[in-house]
């Protein structure tokens, strides 16, 4: 190891066999991307179409990257999610992004450690406004580990955008393999706390269902005391 270049980061036995055995496909990814040669493209996609190709030609001839721009809907397989060290989202200031949306970014937010955000549609000169502050605040409600990060306005050119993609995160592979790793046991901690809620919450509705039964019962005899002759005929 060359002086003064850290050691890669380090995948946890323990947590990889942890999650093998509650996700083992997310496992086989960690394996994968901790063990194959680091990813090298960028994979540029975002609500705002136009702006995703325009950005995806300007970044091709000042980032030494394999570029590719992609729709939204686009698979994993055919984004090449393996193979991707950084992921450009692009929002379109024009509109919100729906609920797909957000939920197709935390998914590549969950496999691929470097996530840098654009907004298109903004005037230059303007700061981004209203439209820059919806996004930060859906941003901190649907993906927290993201809401400080960077949003560069494409109105005031690529050029910081360019600036952050030249100058990589060290070991790409280990970052998104440790960013699935993550992923794979929250998802998994949230799965098992989903049952166990779940399962007291069917515990207290049948403790609350026998509790109703007795409920019903004392409230039937003390109808009948209070009123002696009311079963009966005459």
């Amino acid at each position: 190891m060359a002086a003064g270049v850290p050691a890669p980061p380090f995948v946890p036995v323990s947590l990889l066999e942890l999650l093998a055995r509650h996700d083992p496909a997310r496992a086989e990814q960690v394996q994968r991307l901790r063990d194959e040669p680091p990813p090298d493209a960028v994979l540029v996609l975002g609500p705002a179409e136009q702006a995703v190709g325009q950005l995806a030609a300007a970044l091709a001839a000042r980032v030494p990257a394999r570029l590719r721009c992609a729709p939204v809907e686009v698979s994993d397989r055919h984004a090449r999610i393996a193979e991707t060290r950084a992921v450009v989202w692009v929002f379109d200031a024009a509109a919100s992004a729906p609920e797909a949306h957000w939920a197709r970014l935390a998914a590549l937010a969950g496999q691929v450690d470097e996530v840098h955000l654009a907004l298109a549609g903004t005037e230059r000169g303007r700061g981004g406004g209203a439209a820059l502050a919806a996004v930060r605040a859906r941003l901190a409600e649907q993906l927290p580990r993201l809401a400080a990060a960077p949003v560069h306005l494409l109105a005031e050119g690529p050029g910081r955008l360019v600036a952050a993609l030249v100058r990589p995160a060290d070991y790409p592979g280990y970052r998104n393999a440790l960013r699935v790793l993550e992923t794979g046991l929250v998802e998994a901690l949230g799965r098992r706390l989903t049952r166990q809620r779940n399962a007291a919450r069917r515990e207290t509705l049948e403790d609350g269902g026998s509790h109703q039964t007795w409920i019903h019962v004392i409230a039937a005899l003390l109808h009948e005391v209070s009123h002696p002759f009311h079963f009966r005929r005459p």
